[in-house]
């Protein structure tokens, strides 16, 4: 049998679904009749070799620290995602911004004149900019909602230029 590289054969949604499995079965063929070698940890991640024994096919699982865990002194073991939600979410509600907001330009500009020829617009048009402005309202809102949910606006440190962004539009 002719060996294969992990990029000739493995698509990015065949990695995505094995890593969403939590890397249980082979990749390739999907057989659980695997051998992994010991973990390799390094600063920051690990990796360990694995090969499938009923295809041939190897490849390294490579993984990241999350969180830490520990015993306190009740006895009890505590663990603490490391994620920077704050970070994720104010990228996240840039980026949603900008989406709904050309979105919305985009319908503006192209489907009606400008703001000074307000009169000449038809009711279908008139209609279609009140759903528009809808459109607008409803992104703000559920912008602001997930910000809240997150983390509290007086210590989001984004919050208040959002804020002021959203309402200008």
């Amino acid at each position: 049998m002719a060996r294969v590289t992990v990029q000739e054969v493995l698509t990015q949604e065949q990695v995505n679904q094995y890593v969403r499995n939590g890397g249980v079965g082979c990749p390739f063929c999907g057989s659980d009749n695997l051998d992994g070698g010991s973990v390799e940890i390094d600063a920051g991640g690990a990796s360990q070799f694995l090969a499938c024994l009923d295809c041939g096919q190897s490849w390294d699982d490579q993984y990241a620290l999350c969180g830490i865990g520990w015993r306190g002194e009740d006895d009890e073991y505590h663990q603490m995602d490391g994620t920077d939600f704050k970070a994720l979410a104010e990228k996240l509600a840039g980026e949603l911004k900008a989406c709904a907001t050309r979105f919305a330009d985009i319908l503006d500009n192209c489907l009606f004149p400008p703001y000074g020829e307000k009169a000449r617009l038809t009711p279908e048009q008139q209609a279609w900019r009140e759903k528009i402005r809808a459109w607008k309202k409803a992104a703000r809102a559920a912008l602001a909602d997930y910000l809240a949910a997150v983390t509290p606006p007086d210590e989001h440190p984004g919050w208040e230029r959002l804020e002021t962004a959203l309402e200008r539009k």
